[in-house]
């Protein structure tokens, strides 16, 4: 990726910040990008959050924009420089967290439920996802809280969520019908 594809945005607030510990970070985060696409940019900013009770706080914020979901850091030390250093350390420990986390789809919820729900049948989602619950209870909570529940439950995504809930309701008229 060069760096025309991936562009960083500093917002500097203090006027004490090392030239190379900018230059640094800007070297760290495009090596971020080497042999991957999923980063597309970022946005850092260093400030002084000084107050009466820690005179001499600075804060650096790395928000990294990352396909899927974009991942934003947050660091307070009692120089800019270190707060930015540790900024970046964190931000790169969470990008190969991540990217080690997608390659291990059979461990993912939300690939695993929309591989299988599409595989199963009314009666089968229903049976793996609502337990000890009438199907008229089903029917009554309604398509979007039982999407709710499913995507806070049990890590599906929106679409599977919704796509598990329009099968199990299906399958709960069936029973109430009959």
């Amino acid at each position: 990726m060069s760096e025309l594809d991936f562009h960083i945005d500093f917002f500097i607030e203090v006027p004490d910040l090392e030239e190379s510990t900018q230059a640094e970070t800007r070297q760290r985060l495009f090596g971020l990008t080497e042999a991957h696409r999923d980063l597309t940019g970022a946005a850092v900013s260093v400030e002084e959050i000084a107050g009466v009770e820690d005179p001499f706080l600075y804060q650096a914020r790395i928000v990294a924009y990352m396909r899927p979901e974009n991942i934003a850091v947050v660091e307070k030390r009692e120089t800019p420089d270190m707060a930015l250093e540790d900024a970046v350390s964190t931000l790169e420990q969470r990008i190969q967290a991540e990217r080690a986390r997608r390659r291990k789809t059979w461990e993912r919820a939300d690939l695993q439920g929309n591989i299988s729900l599409n595989q199963l049948m009314p009666s089968e989602v229903y049976n793996t996802f609502i337990e000890q619950q009438t199907p008229q209870a089903v029917i009554d909570k309604g398509r979007t809280q039982i999407a709710t529940e499913l995507m806070v439950d049990e890590k599906l995504d929106q679409e599977a969520a919704y796509h598990a809930s329009d099968l199990i309701l299906e399958h709960a008229h069936k029973v109430v019908d009959s």
